[in-house]
């Protein structure tokens, strides 16, 4: 999730990414003053966040939090796991994911 979400942004040349970046909350801490989205409201190149189910929405670390990139149609690019492949899959429905928030770049 955060890797493949710094690569994305360092290779489109958004400040503040072009150093490695290991932790959802470090992205989360990036984007803080980017114009949060709704749900309803997610576009091509917004940066999501989800919370696993039952967490708070602090992002504290160990896994409690995921983060992609949309990529429209109501589907992000991201990785499901540290050993898994990125790949293209829904935004709304993840079984132990649910739907923290986004942000797009002002």
């Amino acid at each position: 999730g955060a890797r493949v979400v710094q690569i994305i942004l360092k290779k489109a040349r958004v400040p503040g990414f072009s150093r490695p970046l290991y932790s959802v909350r470090q992205i989360q801490s990036k984007t803080r003053n980017w114009k949060s989205v709704s749900y309803d409201e997610i576009e091509p190149g917004d940066i999501v966040f989800w919370r696993k189910a039952g967490e708070d929405e602090s992002c504290t670390g160990g896994g409690d939090c995921h983060v992609g990139v949309a990529v429209g149609n109501g589907q992000s690019f991201d990785n499901n796991g540290i050993f898994k492949r990125p790949e293209i899959s829904r935004i709304g429905w993840r079984i132990r994911w649910r739907f923290l928030g986004a942000k797009r770049m002002r």
